[in-house]
């Protein structure tokens, strides 16, 4: 089985497109919504989730399953 990937979309344009496979949109930094410090924590806070048996999108969608 491979290893769990969470996507990160680097601005809010490519996040809008890719929404179905782009689990967090950091653009929202560029956009002055969020701090780098409150994105990162959104990360964090991901990570944690997904550490404990959420699924990310790729994993919702059976992306990258052997």
């Amino acid at each position: 089985m491979p290893a769990q990937s969470i996507k990160l979309a680097t601005n809010t344009p490519m996040f809008t497109r890719m929404e179905d496979s782009m689990d967090v949109n950091c653009g929202t930094i560029l956009d002055g919504d969020e701090s780098p410090q409150e994105v990162g924590q959104r990360i964090f806070d991901l990570i944690l989730r997904v550490a404990l048996g959420e699924n990310t999108k790729s994993d919702q969608f059976d992306f990258g399953a052997a």
